[in-house]
């Protein structure tokens, strides 16, 4: 899988602390290599957010994606659970 990051994707992981951007690079990284890895709890998102998925990096910080193409993952936002939903 290859992924791409929107500005808002990259305003908000600035905006973490050290510690959890490093959290989030990690999970990228399983997220890039192995998509369906169970570590990542990645579920799809229903209602207004409907066609994004969500996986937890911590217990309260996830990403929300959605599938670009084929092999592409277009990264959204990264937050608490209340910021991104």
């Amino acid at each position: 899988m290859k992924l791409h990051y929107t500005a808002h994707f990259l305003r908000k992981l600035r905006k973490l602390s050290p510690v959890d951007q490093a959290c989030v690079r990690a999970t990228l990284e399983i997220l890039e290599q192995h998509p369906d890895h169970p570590a990542l709890h990645t579920h799809p998102l229903h209602g207004s957010k409907r066609g994004m998925y969500a996986i937890t990096v911590q217990y309260d910080l996830r990403i929300l994606y959605a599938k670009h193409e084929q092999n592409i993952l277009l990264m959204l936002t990264v937050g608490t659970h209340d910021e991104v939903y």
